[in-house]
């Protein structure tokens, strides 16, 4: 669960890959909301090139941070793990085992 503030942007898998809902979004206060549905966004895309780069090179941005995010809280995961696990940067995870088992 996550707090989002004043100018947070969330669906944007979905308008832009077409991908299903991953989260719910629940208000606290009074707010507003804009909606971009897939269909007004084709429509930018076709009318306003200028419009449409700026649109998704943003989300690339935000997109990019969330990725950023997740990575840092893998690599807290398992450093937390370091004591039952070695690790590398690969996504090969390799486990400890003992002189006896080999």
């Amino acid at each position: 669960m996550r707090t989002l503030g004043m100018g947070s942007i969330v669906g944007e898998l979905g308008v832009c890959g077409g991908a299903r809902a991953t989260a719910s979004v629940i208000a606290t206060r009074e707010s507003k909301i804009y909606y971009l549905s897939r269909d007004r966004l084709r429509q930018i895309e076709e009318n306003d090139l200028e419009m449409a780069a700026d649109l998704h090179r943003s989300i690339a941005r935000l997109l990019g941070e969330r990725l950023a995010d997740a990575m840092r809280t893998i690599e807290a995961l398992l450093e937390h793990e370091a004591g039952s696990c070695l690790y590398s940067r690969n996504p090969i995870i390799f486990r400890r085992t003992s002189a006896s088992s080999s």
